[in-house]
């Protein structure tokens, strides 16, 4: 069926109020240009927070990174890949240097580490936490500088001054209120090495902490853990170093895996189990410093299980 002509109106077809199209009427409008600025500020603002900047959300906030383990994550690169302060042009003689010190009982070897936001005392700290040759560990507010009085709270784990005391880098299990363990491996006497867990928040032993370390075959008196801690999928890992006897020959070394919930000792790898000592030259002590022997902690497990 046909449609009348008359019914239809070209939409710029002057109307009768003074020849005006409706196009023209609509861009004269004063409430009309208001009301179209209003739904475009409106949609920024809800664009903004609908899908926040790229800025806004990558950029870590002070304080917030941790160290929880050694040269900072699994791999041992020593890398802060989310440092976005520190640049060439502000880490220079008169801005960048040391911020405090603090005096402690035995000298240094593992590396700090560091925890945002702990909960000490109803309050939340930035705590560095260190451990010394002397089976001491401490607990320091980050951002006392120069005036602090002392730690937040500080441990002696050690029964004697004449052990090796601690040498590898302790690991560190944050929860989600506010808190968390620290593992760490006492050379604590000529007789005897332990395990420990210890409340972040005032070093208090965890259930079961210390636990004994004495797998079969197992000197402490020649042997002390050195290499950083790891903590893997629940399981802990350390490397003991062999000191050399003067005989001619060296320790064994060893690479042990322990529970991080019961501290049980799950397995126990000696690098020369087929000899009493290992002469120079074939010893396989695992020195490593802080650096885990990754590559092979699979094979290591595997052997454990």
């Amino acid at each position: 069926m046909e449609v009348p002509h008359h019914t239809i109106r070209p939409l710029l077809t002057p109307s009768r109020s003074g020849g005006r199209s409706f196009f023209a009427q609509v861009v004269h409008s004063r409430a009309s240009w208001l009301i179209l600025a209003g739904v475009i500020v409106l949609g920024a603002v809800l664009l903004k927070f609908t899908f926040p900047s790229r800025s806004s959300t990558s950029a870590p906030q002070p304080g917030k990174i941790s160290v929880l383990t050694a040269s900072y994550d699994m791999m041992r690169t020593g890398q802060n890949r989310q440092e976005t302060i520190l640049n060439t042009a502000n880490v220079n003689a008169n801005d960048f240097g040391l911020r405090s010190s603090f005096p402690v009982i035995g000298t240094i070897q593992a590396q700090p580490l560091y925890a945002p936001n702990v909960m000490i005392g109803g309050k939340s700290h930035n705590v560095v936490y260190v451990a010394t040759t002397s089976d001491y560990i401490y607990a320091f507010d980050a951002d006392s500088g120069a005036g602090a009085t002392g730690p937040l709270w500080q441990d002696h784990l050690g029964v004697s001054y004449h052990a090796p005391g601690i040498y590898g880098t302790p690991v560190i299990a944050l929860d989600q209120r506010g808190g968390g363990t620290l593992y760490v491996i006492t050379n604590d006497s000529l007789q005897a090495e332990h395990l420990h867990a210890l409340d972040i928040t005032n070093g208090r032993p965890r259930p079961g902490s210390p636990a004994l370390i004495a797998p079969n075959g197992f000197r402490p008196a020649t042997t002390y853990e050195r290499t950083g801690l790891a903590l893997v999928n629940g399981v802990i890992y350390g490397g003991w170093m062999g000191l050399e006897l003067g005989s001619g020959a060296a320790e064994h070394g060893w690479v042990m895996a322990f529970d991080a919930h019961t501290l049980k000792l799950l397995g126990a790898f000696n690098t020369t189990a087929g000899m009493d000592t290992a002469p120079h030259g074939e010893n396989k002590r695992e020195w490593s410093g802080d650096r885990q022997p990754w590559q092979r902690l699979a094979e290591y497990h595997r052997a454990f299980c």
